[in-house]
C-alpha cells in the first residue's frame, strides 16, 4: 500500500505472494476428466484451465467465461466477465455489469452480485468495496466487518489486515482482526501486511517495523520498506537500499546500479543491475550466486524460478534450480497465458526480451533487394543504437535517432527506385514497432 515514490518503488513485484491462501491442484482438465467429456468439453470452450479443487475455469472469450466440474458440468454459466481463482473453495465472480459477487465449488452462489470490487477469499473473509468504501465479508455472504473503510489490504496477513481513514489530505492506517476488531490504533500515514510477526508502518520520522502488538521493534527512519522474508527486509534510506535484520541492524549496501526484485525467497534474492538491464540472484551473504546475465528474470519458489533468455531470434523460457540448471521449460504462448496480468518490472523486462527477439530476427532477415541500401547508408549501425537507446528508455536519444531514421528514408526516396524506397521504410518502422 506504499504511497511513497522511491527506488524501491521500482524493485520488481514478485510473482509469488507472501501471503498464500491457494487451494490445492487436482490437475490438467485431461488427466481429471474422462476421455470422452475432455473431448466435448474442449470442443465446446476456447480454453480450459486446470483444475483446483474440482473446478475448471473456461471461456469462450470477452464475456464468455464459467466454470465447470471434474464431470464436465457447467456450474457457473460462461456468461460472466471474469473470473478469479478457485481459493478457499470460493471462486469470485464479475459480472457483465461490473459487479462482483461468489460461488462456492459447488457452483451456488454464497455472495450476491452487489460489490463494485473484490478479492480472493483469505482466512475465510474476502475483501469487499462499495461506493469507494471497503470491508470484508465471509463464505456465506455475510459482512463480518462493515464497509467503513476508506483503504484496507487486499487479505489478511497473519491474523490481520491494515485499514485506513481519510485524514484531510491524508490517511491514517492500523490494524484490525478478523472479528473486525481495531487492535493496533490507526496512527501510521501508511502501513503494510504482516510477515514473519513484523511490519513495515510509516510514522513522522518516516518507516519502521512494528509486532502484531503494535510494538516498534525497529527504528522508524527509512524512506521505504519491504515486507520480511527468511529474516531479512530490504529498506531504503537517503537513496541507498540497504538488507536489515529483525533487530535492525544493516547488514549489507547495495551499490547504486544494484536494484533488488523484492524479498528473499529460497534463500536467493532476485537483483537487476540497471546499466545492463540484466538479473541475477544474490545468496544470504550478498554474494553473486547465479551470474546478473538474465534480460529478465523471476523470484525464486519452491526451488525454481522462471528466466528468459534470448537465442537467436527467440525468446526462450527456462525454469532454472538454485544451481542454475534449467529444469523446464514452457514457450511463448503459456508465458502469455499464465502471467497475462502481471504488471511490473518482470513483465516489462520480459516485454523488451520479446521485442529485442523480434528485432533480431528483423535483422537476420533483410530483404533481398535492401542488401544493398543498408550497407550503403550504414542503416545497420543506426538500427542498432535504435535498439541500444530504446532498451536503456534513453527517449531523447531514441526521438533523436528517430529523426535520423527519417532522413534515411527521405534520402532513399529521392536516390533508389520507389519500391526499394518504401520496402526501407516498411523494414525501418517494423523495427521501431516492435518497441
Amino acid at each position: 500500500m506504499k504511497k511513497s515514490v522511491s527506488l524501491l518503488s521500482v524493485a520488481l513485484v514478485t510473482l509469488v505472494t507472501l501471503v498464500s491462501c491457494g487451494g490445492s491442484k487436482t490437475g490438467p482438465a485431461e488427466k481429471v476428466l474422462k476421455k470422452k467429456v475432455y473431448a466435448q468439453v474442449v470442443n465446446k470452450y476456447e480454453s480450459v484451465g486446470n483444475f483446483v479443487d474440482g473446478v475448471s475455469l473456461v471461456s469462450n472469450g470477452w464475456n464468455q467465461k464459467g466454470a465447470i466440474n471434474a464431470k464436465g458440468e457447467e456450474i457457473i454459466p460462461a456468461d460472466k466477465h471474469e473470473l478469479g481463482g478457485v481459493v478457499e473453495g470460493m471462486i469470485v465472480v464479475q459480472d457483465k455489469e461490473g459487479q462482483y459477487g461468489a460461488y462456492n465449488t459447488k457452483g451456488e452462489l454464497m455472495v450476491t452480485f452487489k460489490y463494485d470490487d473484490m478479492k480472493n477469499y483469505c482466512s475465510g473473509l474476502a475483501r469487499i468495496k462499495v461506493d469507494g468504501k471497503y470491508g470484508f465479508v465471509d463464505k456465506a455472504g455475510k459482512e463480518v466487518i462493515p464497509t467503513k473503510y476508506d483503504a484496507a489490504a487486499s487479505t489478511f496477513s497473519e491474523g490481520l489486515a491494515f485499514v485506513g481513514t481519510e485524514d484531510g489530505w491524508n490517511y491514517k492506517y492500523g490494524y484490525i482482526n478478523t472479528k473486525g476488531e481495531e487492535v493496533i490504533p490507526l496512527m501510521y500515514s501508511d502501513a503494510d501486511d504482516f510477515h514473519e510477526g513484523m511490519a513495515a508502518v510509516r510514522t513522522k520520522n518516516g518507516y519502521g517495523y512494528i509486532n502484531a502488538k503494535g510494538e516498534l521493534l525497529t527504528a522508524a527512519k527509512y524512506d521505504d520498506a519491504l515486507p520480511f522474508s527468511e529474516g531479512l527486509a530490504i529498506v531504503e534510506k537517503d537513496e541507498k537500499i540497504k538488507v536489515i535484520n529483525k533487530t535492525g541492524e544493516e547488514l549489507y549496501t547495495f551499490d547504486k546500479n544494484i536494484i533488488p526484485g523484492g524479498s528473499y525467497h529460497d534463500g536467493l534474492l532476485l537483483v537487476c543491475d540497471m546499466k545492463t538491464g540484466k538479473f541475477g540472484y544474490y545468496n544470504t551473504k550478498f554474494e553473486i550466486a547465479l551470474p546478473l546475465e538474465y534480460p529478465a528474470a523471476d523470484t525464486f519458489n519452491e526451488g525454481k524460478a522462471l528466466t528468459v533468455s534470448i537465442e537467436g531470434d527467440e525468446c526462450v523460457f527456462n525454469f532454472i534450480d538454485k544451481k542454475g540448471k534449467v529444469v523446464g521449460t514452457i514457450d511463448e504462448d503459456t508465458y502469455i497465458e499464465e502471467y497475462k496480468d502481471i504488471e511490473d518490472l518482470f513483465y516489462y523486462a520480459v516485454k523488451k526480451a520479446i521485442n529485442q527477439a523480434e528485432i533480431q530476427g528483423l535483422k537476420n532477415n533483410i530483404p533481398e533487394e535492401l542488401a544493398e541500401i543498408v550497407s550503403a547508408l550504414k542503416v545497420d549501425k543506426l538500427v542498432d543504437a535504435y535498439i541500444q537507446a530504446a532498451l536503456a528508455d534513453n527517449d531523447d536519444l531514441v526521438d533523436n535517432l528517430e529523426e535520423q531514421i527519417d532522413n534515411i528514408i527521405e534520402i532513399a526516396e529521392e536516390t533508389y527506385d520507389e519500391d526499394v524506397a518504401e520496402s526501407l521504410e516498411d523494414y525501418l518502422y517494423n523495427l521501431i514497432d516492435a518497441f
